[in-house]
């Protein structure tokens, strides 16, 4: 009878043993970085957990509008640097990467802004001579006209714009003859021979053509 006993006690401790062991083997004491992902995703791009997260989908959440927050890149003006603003941002204007048309909306904004900081206006007025072999109107007058007015000569900008004029004024319109000859106002950029070549040129449009075309 002794044994009997010790033998039932023995197997109700067994049995204690093993459920205990087997609560023990389903406590999880360590959480992989696979169940911590929550942790690392920014508020703004915050999935809600479904049946965990106290998160209402029909309510408006300013929060996660990042799209109204201040925005943190600097200003651009036509995909570069903004020309009024790089005298304290600094850095470069990408003028390598500028095209006729970009660079006369560029050189006309300085003038309207009076922009006079010397470096910018040599490196716009170099690119202009760079390009100007693929320069056609109207961008070649307002690129002209934009040097003029911000009273910066360049002695190579001046004969190689010239030519250029001289070049395709055959194509030139009226408006076009109009800007060219509003930058020989000034004294500096003043061709006699090529201002009589404009005249003559808008003179014959203005004789010889009346239809919308020539305008």
């Amino acid at each position: 009878m002794p044994v009997l006993l010790h033998s039932a006690s023995a197997l109700q401790r067994h049995g204690l043993l093993a459920c205990i062991s087997a609560l023990r083997t389903q406590q999880r004491r360590y959480t992989p970085p696979s169940k911590r992902d929550w942790s690392y995703q920014n508020r703004k791009v915050f999935t809600p957990r479904p049946l965990v997260e106290n998160f209402a989908y029909g309510r408006l959440h300013p929060q996660k509008e990042w799209w109204r927050e201040r925005k943190l890149t600097p200003d651009t003006f036509m995909g570069f640097p903004d020309i009024a603003k790089i005298s304290l941002r600094g850095g470069s204007l990408y003028q390598e990467q500028m095209d006729p048309v970009t660079l006369s909306v560029i050189l006309d904004r300085m003038v309207q802004m009076g922009i006079d900081d010397e470096d910018v206006w040599r490196k716009l007025c170099h690119r202009a001579q760079q390009i100007a072999h693929k320069t056609t109107e109207p961008d070649l007058c307002y690129i002209y006209r934009a040097i003029a007015q911000g009273d910066w000569f360049d002695l190579y900008f001046f004969t190689t714009f010239l030519g250029r004029i001289q070049r395709r004024l055959p194509y030139f319109t009226v408006l076009d003859c109009a800007v060219v000859i509003e930058a020989m106002g000034e004294p500096k950029f003043r061709h006699g021979s090529t201002l009589q070549a404009v005249l003559r040129h808008l003179e014959l449009m203005v004789d010889r053509r009346d239809d919308h075309k020539a305008v």
